[in-house]
């Protein structure tokens, strides 16, 4: 009698969970949980492999425990993949894989068939142990979507208002134009006429004797013979005597 009642209520459990999936809020599936290996390695900057589990990040920090065995610490832009016959993806910026789990850090993203189990603060951790999740910290569940992810809104663009149009400001008369005094001119300076200078006299030169002047010898002049006086005009008698004859008129 113990095993019908133990089968029945493992199917209410069954039945319950399957209630309790389908009114639980739903997500679409990231984009990255999408990309193929080559994709993944292309993306990322740093990868690493563990037994079934790979690793895709910024940065990639390896080195062993107490056992020797390899222990990775991812940081930035984390993804994991383990590839099991329920694949388990998660993304996160900090993911710490060991031989035994991986402990998923902070605000985080763990898809295991059609559930999607987040890390709600900075503090919480999901550790994934082979296909059995642990939690700690604040976490949440949601239903996968078949629904593709709808496109993030752009941002708004910031309407500017139109600057009013300014009233054309009335013309004004330009200034008069004001011209530099012209300069005077720089008179030219005379330049100082060097006087003439007296010669010196020495004590030793005397004054020469100027000669006396001779007087000048008088030119002897030769006597000048005096001009022959003009002859007396001959008187015709005759004709005077008539003319004392004649009557006077």
């Amino acid at each position: 009698m113990k095993f019908p009642q133990l089968h029945l209520l493992a199917v209410l459990c069954l039945a319950s969970c399957a209630a309790l999936i389908k009114t639980l809020p739903t997500a679409p599936e990231p984009a990255d949980f999408k990309l193929s290996p080559e994709e993944l390695r292309e993306k990322a900057k740093a990868t690493r492999s563990l037994g079934i589990v790979d690793l895709y990040a910024d940065s990639i920090r390896s080195s062993q425990d107490e056992k020797g065995n390899d222990v990775h610490l991812a940081t930035g832009n984390v993804l994991l993949v383990k590839r099991t016959s329920t694949p388990v993806h998660a993304k996160a910026e900090e993911i710490l894989l060991n031989a035994d789990h991986a402990e998923v850090r902070g605000l985080a993203i763990v898809k295991i068939g059609e559930e999607l189990h987040y890390g709600d603060a900075a503090e919480s951790k999901i550790i994934i142990d082979g296909v059995q999740l642990r939690f700690e910290g604040p976490h949440s569940l949601k239903r996968l979507s078949n629904e593709p992810p709808k496109p993030e809104p752009a941002p708004a663009e910031e309407i500017k208002p139109e600057p009013v149009a300014e009233a054309p400001a009335a013309p004004t008369a330009p200034a008069p134009e004001i011209k530099p005094e012209p300069k005077p001119e720089p008179k030219p300076t005379p330049k100082p006429v060097a006087k003439p200078q007296a010669p010196k006299t020495t004590a030793k030169s005397k004054p020469k004797a100027v000669p006396k002047p001779t007087p000048a010898k008088p030119v002897a002049t030769k006597p000048t013979t005096p001009a022959p006086k003009p002859a007396a005009p001959t008187i015709d008698r005759s004709k005077l005597l008539q003319l004392m004859r004649e009557p006077e008129n």
